[in-house]
Order: C-alpha cells, then structure tokens, then sequence
C-alpha cells in the first residue's frame, strides 16, 4: 500500500473554505484554519480505520455507516451551498495578483510530495517489510500540515530551522548508506526525522505564502497539483528511467538546494508584485 490522493472529498472541502471567505458574517474568519482541521481529519482516519474501523466492523456494517455519513456529508454541502447564495458578503479587491507566488507554491509542495515517496518506497523497500509502516511517514506529512495551518509560529523562518532540516537531510543520506553498518531503528529514525524536518520547513512557508482569500481556490489548486506532480514523477516516471532508486538522490539533493541556495522570501515577491502592478 502506498499512499494516494485524497480525491474529490478535497475538492468540497477547498470549496467550502472559499464559500466561508465569502460569507459576510463570517469575513474576519481566517479560512485557512480550515486547511489544518482538514488534515487533521484525514490524519484521524487514517490512523482510526486500520486500528479500529477495520478489526472492529465486518464490510456491511462500514457499507452502511459510510453511506449514512456520505448523505449526511452531502447534507452539509447543500446547506453550505444554501447559506452561500443568501449571502450579502463580497471578497475586497486583493492589493496585488498571485501570479508570481504560483511557481513557489508549486514547487514547495512538490519537493515534500517527493520526499515523502522516496522515504516510504526507501523505509518498505529497502529498510525492513514491515505491515503497515507507510502509515508512519504519511501521518509525519499530514501533522506537518496540521501544525503549519493551525500553530504557524512554530515554524517560524530562521537560520535554526534550515539548519535542522539540512542537517536532517545530511543524516539520512547518511543512515541510507549499508556498508556503514547503521542499525535498523537508526535508520527508520533518521528517516521520519528528516521527512518532519524537511516538511515543517516547506509547508510552513506554504502557510505564510498563502494569498489572499480572493486567491484561496487557486492557491489550493497550485498546491494540490504540485504535490501530484510530485507522486507521478516519483511513483511513475522515475521507474520507467532509472534502473535504480536514484530518486532517491536527486529529491535529497533537491530539497538541500532549496533550503540552502534558494530560500523563499515572499515578502520581497509581495512587494515586486506590488511594483509590477503599479
């Protein structure tokens, strides 16, 4: 098992984020809150199924209680669609376009999207077969997403931070190496240490790249696509031309120049966009 997107469920639910920017009632809401919740759902079902769910409730009872919990999903979408017509409110005019910040938001989810495959087909494939371990680095990406949306101040742009997570990378590249003896937990440490390491780092500066809500569908459709475009060039392409995990390599190498020799600044991008436009 791998892990797969999460499909038209985060369609409805980028949407009725934007529905809720929209609402005059609830203009000073920040919607992007509503990002950290959602992964934190998709986390709580992910580590709920497999230990409770499943061993606990035959196929028909989950049949039953799944499609009551989808009409009941579509209920909620209806009265949110409902709710969004009657509404007075209107989104200001944004000071300045998201043109310029779309090729950061891409590659800032791409980068930890490829992380996390090459961590998970390394840790299954190379480190130990054991059941269900890919649920640990997935669980490790969406917490980071959680904290990032919810706690942004804990990943906080400083020396310190990068630092860590080069520092992180360095040490997986080398635990990854065999002939230097590294016992299994080290290596399956290193591994997940890293993967939270790198992904605070980049999903800390998706957060405070974040655009005006005018820009909220967008932003998450950039996002959404990067982080696809990360799983097929890992999971897809990268079999088809390589004989070996070099993947591995080259998101590793991918990930420390980004965090050494190309730091996002989207203040400057602000003001440059403020400029252009101008």
């Amino acid at each position: 098992d791998q892990p797969r997107s999460r499909g038209l469920g985060d369609v409805y639910k980028r949407q009725l984020q934007y529905w809720m920017a929209f609402d005059g009632e609830m203009r000073d809401v920040n919607p992007y809150v509503q990002y950290g919740v959602s992964n934190a759902g998709s986390l709580l079902g992910l580590l709920v199924y497999p230990f409770v769910v499943e061993p606990l409730f035959d196929n028909t009872m989950q049949t039953s209680v799944w499609s009551g919990l989808y009409i009941a999903y579509g209920v909620i979408v209806l009265f949110s669609l409902v709710r969004f017509m009657r509404s007075n409110g209107s989104l200001e005019t944004p000071p300045v376009s998201s043109a310029m910040l779309k090729p950061i938001w891409f590659l800032q989810a791409l980068i930890p999207s490829a992380l996390l495959l090459v961590i998970t087909h390394y840790l299954t494939l190379d480190v130990v077969n054991l059941p269900l371990l890919w649920i640990a680095p997935l669980a490790i990406y969406l917490i980071t997403f959680v904290i990032c949306f919810l706690f942004p101040r804990v990943s906080k742009p400083s020396q310190l931070r990068s630092g860590i997570a080069v520092l992180s990378l360095l040490m997986l590249m080398l635990t990854s190496r065999p002939e230097l003896g590294f016992g299994l937990e080290w290596r399956v440490l290193a591994a997940l240490v890293c993967l939270f390491c790198v992904c605070m780092v980049f999903h800390g500066d998706l957060e405070r790249g974040k655009p005006h809500k005018q820009f909220l569908t967008a932003f998450y459709l950039v996002i959404a696509s990067g982080g696809a475009a990360g799983s097929v060039i890992v999971g897809l392409l990268a079999p088809l031309v390589f004989k070996s995990t070099f993947e591995f390599s080259i998101v590793v190498l991918a990930a420390l120049y980004y965090l050494i020799l190309h730091p996002v600044s989207y203040t400057h991008l602000r003001a440059h966009e403020t400029e252009a436009d101008l």
